[in-house]
């Protein structure tokens, strides 16, 4: 009788500490995500002076998808940089660019956010990132965005 209680008390604490356990690396992965957006999303493409800090967050084979006169457009990142580092050099005083994220779905290795980019509180874009869980740690994979009026 005490071997089947001993059993079941381990059985039971092995169950509990595995949901302890999934809980706590969910939170980890919101942290790092939350973390991936900020710096690299947010703080690279608006708010740093150059676009550096997004070679950390944002995966070598990213793509950007977005509609231009009824087609779809797909941008690499390579692109996208060079763009934006001709961009960043006409708006030197661009800053103050806050992101809200507004949804985050985690499963397993892959991630979905979405984030209201906002300056001076006017919601400036709505994006849409996909993100994956490499050994390195989470990476932007992919954006699709709209603009707001």
């Amino acid at each position: 009788m005490k071997i089947k209680a001993i059993i079941i008390i381990l059985f039971l604490f092995a169950v509990l500490n595995q949901m302890f356990c999934i809980t706590d690396n969910k939170d980890y992965n919101e942290k790092e995500i939350k973390k991936v957006v900020q710096t690299a999303y947010i703080g690279g493409v608006f708010n740093d002076a150059t676009t550096d800090a997004m070679i950390e967050g944002f995966h070598k084979r990213f793509t950007m998808q977005f509609i231009q006169d009824d087609s779809l457009v797909v941008t690499t990142l390579q692109q996208w940089k060079s763009s934006l580092d001709k961009w960043k050099e006409k708006r030197k005083n661009w800053k103050n660019v806050e992101g809200e994220i507004n949804i985050l779905a985690i499963e397993n290795e892959t991630a979905i956010v979405r984030v209201d980019v906002y300056q001076e509180n006017k919601v400036l874009y709505t994006d849409f990132l996909s993100l994956y869980h490499f050994s390195t740690g989470w990476e932007i994979t992919n954006k699709i965005y709209t603009v707001r009026n």
